[in-house]
């Protein structure tokens, strides 16, 4: 999804017997191309602007430079110095041998090239890009001798435009998928685009879009693999999708990255400890009642867990989420030992040492139990000094800590109560979490009158309430295809007398899908042109099938740009669909996207938004079927756009060759 970007450092013209700009023709961009990876040259920023500004701002933000460094060009050295100040890897060094190399970049590895033949180093210097983007290792000889030198971070050179911010969260408020998907594509784009991404991420986490949160933060990965934010999040966006070892990869590259914060690093362990938790409630939680005590206690996964969570809480006290596990799983790993002795019993030696092993996670039970409560304080403490309200997981955690601790269910379940209340509108997710938690001791019978007294207050279902039956894989079609062609059009594509041969193409393809789902449900997807779209919704209507409009532009300004040349009567029934179907519509392309996007358009941002909307679906599978002549369209977002889109994506395509309607 995202685009590597490189900048490419060269003297210009012909200097020394070197034609450095057929360098980069033969040479460098053929190679970026096969590469996937956009590049320019300060040729280009000189052309543009302000040279100093941008310059700084692409040596610090590419993703990878090259730096030809065939003769003594002070601007070379000069812009080569700075990116080796301000980025520790993922530089480049060329040459010819026109000049002796500097003294200080002698012992620096650099890749050799005819000045006669440039292209014929392609394959080296391929294969060096990719080791260079793979590489942990530092290539900058600052960073090398400076080991304590941190980075520059790109995104606080290149802020996320205002715009688009807004456009995220006004996404993320009304728990628009699609359009956050659409958003992470666009900000793929720009200079500032890993900041966006991030910004993406956060808001599809929120609303729990697993799949393209998922999607979104590999692209920040391709960009940045080591990356603490992004595999920190990774790594619960796995745990969601019940990846555990791709979970546990994301976590262990956090603790991995030298210097990573405190904080990641106990977040990083905190949620490793929840990994393991998962398997240790898989190895009992389906066995029968009686069985379940004796089986939780066995499992070594209960111990792994329990240490994860106090080793995360040990490295910051401050973060209280690993701290009130390792103390739940310390409680009930005490109170299991009570009630199963002879289990507990069978990991010793010796009797006694049974015995003082339980005692010791009584007394560890104690001490979390007292670090939690302090750690709470001392956060309330930081929010009533800032002026800012109780934070709701804390209060949560409050409650969670007063079921643990106390012989007094009234009290924990007035906790709860208050806490549900602060949540009901804010953090619904946070409810259902905490009432997960709470089922787990009552599935293994323990802390009883709390755990009653917590889940009342919680308004959770009864344990014997029958499961909510998964919802049926559903079949979306998109539809894509061309307009009816308008009058005087110089080369027929779709003319007015085939539309009967078109329909007939359409409700095949449709009748087909149809069969292909069986009993699955059926919905159709389509913008509502002239021509193939509107076709497309009523012969649907025909088939029972559900189809929702999806329009580029208000009503009136779709019908005049796609519609209105087509006839009175496409326009009649464009009217018809919008008053009977569910219509969504996009507004004008925002400022932030018209001032940098520059040649993109709102028919481009229409596909995106309609792929998305079928792909925001996880439990869909998803045809995308095109009326067309696979030739290029009459202007960018056309048919051509969205089959290269539903490509990238994997969707599956329908192609109804359109050239049999001329």
């Amino acid at each position: 999804m995202s685009t590597l970007r490189a900048f490419i450092v060269r003297p210009f013209g012909t200097q020394q017997d070197i034609d450095f700009d057929l360098v980069e023709r033969k040479l460098i961009s053929p190679v970026l191309d096969d590469l996937g990876i956009a590049g320019r040259t300060t040729g280009e920023i000189t052309r543009a602007g302000n040279i100093r500004v941008d310059m700084f701002g692409r040596l610090a933000l590419a993703d990878i430079v090259i730096a030809d460094i065939s003769i003594h060009n002070a601007n070379v050295y000069y812009e080569l110095g700075i990116r080796h100040s301000l980025r520790p890897r993922t530089t480049v060094l060329i040459r010819s041998h026109a000049s002796e190399v500097p003294f200080d970049l002698k012992t620096d590895r650099y890749l050799e090239y005819s000045a006669h033949d440039p292209g014929a180093a392609r394959d080296a210097l391929a294969s060096a890009l990719r080791q260079s983007l793979r590489a942990d290792s530092y290539d900058s000889p600052v960073f090398l001798l400076v080991p304590a030198l941190q980075p520059t971070d790109p995104e606080r050179l290149h802020p996320v435009p205002p715009g688009f911010r807004e456009e995220v969260r006004a996404a993320q408020r009304n728990k628009d998928r699609p359009m956050l998907a659409v958003l992470a594509d666009e900000a793929s784009d720009f200079d500032w685009g890993v900041a966006g991404l991030r910004l993406v991420a956060h808001a599809q986490f929120d609303v729990e879009a697993w799949l393209d949160a998922k999607a979104t933060l590999k692209a920040i990965r391709a960009l940045r693999p080591d990356d603490p934010d992004a595999n920190l999040l990774l790594g619960t966006v796995y745990d969601r999708l019940n990846d555990s070892t791709a979970s546990a990869a994301a976590l262990e590259r956090v603790i991995a990255v030298p210097g990573v914060s405190p904080r990641q690093e106990a977040e990083a362990g905190a949620l490793l400890a929840r990994n393991a938790k998962n398997h240790w409630v898989a190895d009992w939680r389906e066995l029968r009642r009686e069985a379940r005590p004796a089986a939780a206690l066995r499992s070594p996964h209960l111990e792994a867990a329990r240490l994860h969570y106090d080793q995360a809480f040990s490295i910051d006290q401050n973060h209280w989420y690993p701290g009130i596990n390792a103390l739940a799983l310390t409680a009930v790993a005490a109170s299991l030992i009570r009630a199963e002795p002879d289990v507990w019993s069978e990991r010793f030696d010796e009797e006694g040492e049974a015995e003082i092993a339980a005692r010791r996670m009584e007394r560890q039970r104690a001490e979390l139990a007292a670090a939690v409560s302090r750690s709470l304080d001392a956060e309330s403490f930081r929010r009533q000094r800032r002026g800012q309200p109780e934070d709701i997981w804390a209060m949560f955690t409050r409650a969670d800590l007063h079921l643990l601790t106390s012989n007094r269910p009234a009290y924990v379940g007035t906790a709860y109560e208050r806490a549900r209340a602060a949540a009901a509108e804010s953090e619904p997710f946070a409810i259902s979490s905490a009432a997960r938690q709470i089922e787990l001791y009552r599935d293994l019978g323990l802390f009883t009158e709390n755990v009653e007294a917590a889940l009342t207050a919680l308004k959770a279902p009864a344990e014997d309430s029958p499961p909510v039956a998964p919802p049926l894989r559903s079949r979306v079609i998109v539809f894509s295809g061309h307009r009816i062609d308008a009058p005087g059009r110089a080369e027929p594509r779709f003319p007015a007398s085939s539309e009967g041969k078109a329909a007939d193409m359409i409700r095949s393809a449709v009748v087909q899908e149809q069969g292909l789902a069986g009993a699955q449900p059926v919905v159709g997807l389509a913008g509502g042109a002239s021509g193939g779209d509107i076709l497309f919704h009523e012969i649907c209507a025909e088939l029972g099938i559900t189809t929702s409009l999806l329009l580029a532009l208000a009503d009136e300004e779709f019908a005049a740009a796609s519609v209105a040349d087509a006839g009175a009567g496409w326009i009649e029934r464009f009217h018809a669909l919008t008053q009977r179907l569910d219509v969504k519509r996009l507004a004008a392309l925002p400022d932030w996207l018209e001032k940098e996007g520059g040649d993109y358009t709102i028919w481009q941002r229409a596909n995106r938004w309609i792929l998305h909307t079928a792909l925001s679906r996880s439990d869909a599978d998803i045809t995308l079927v095109v009326l067309w002549d696979e030739k290029g369209g009459d202007g960018p977002g056309g048919t051509e756009d969205m089959v290269r889109l539903a490509k990238s994506r994997g969707v599956k395509t329908v192609h109804l060759p359109a050239s049999e309607l001329t």
